[in-house]
């Protein structure tokens, strides 16, 4: 997958007429903080992967559990149905983490 994200960024910088030494970062930064906003394939598919096997997991069809359950017991495949952790509590949605642990919050003024 990470050939496939440096392919695409060769590509944009081929019709952007970017330098070479362009940041990866620039890419890959959001268009609010200055960025082109060009999501990492390499973190990006594998996420939509897991999550989308998780809802399979909670399907009413038989057919479609059977093949959880199958796909469970596959030894490269079980992470994407085992539940996530963040510190003591069960992540079910993404904003069940914050974003930045540890960090201040602005204050709003």
């Amino acid at each position: 997958m990470h050939w496939l994200d440096r392919s695409i960024r060769g590509a944009l910088r081929s019709w952007l007429k970017m330098p070479e030494d362009t940041p990866v970062t620039y890419y890959h930064a959001e268009m609010a903080d200055g960025g082109l906003g060009l999501a990492l394939l390499s973190q990006t598919v594998p996420l939509m992967r897991s999550k989308r096997l998780g809802r399979l997991g909670h399907s009413d069809d038989p057919v479609i559990l059977a093949m959880v359950e199958y796909v469970a017991a596959q030894p490269g495949l079980q992470r994407h149905l085992q539940a996530k952790k963040y510190g003591d509590s069960l992540i079910k949605h993404q904003g069940d983490v914050p974003c930045c642990p540890g960090w201040p919050t602005p204050s709003v003024s």
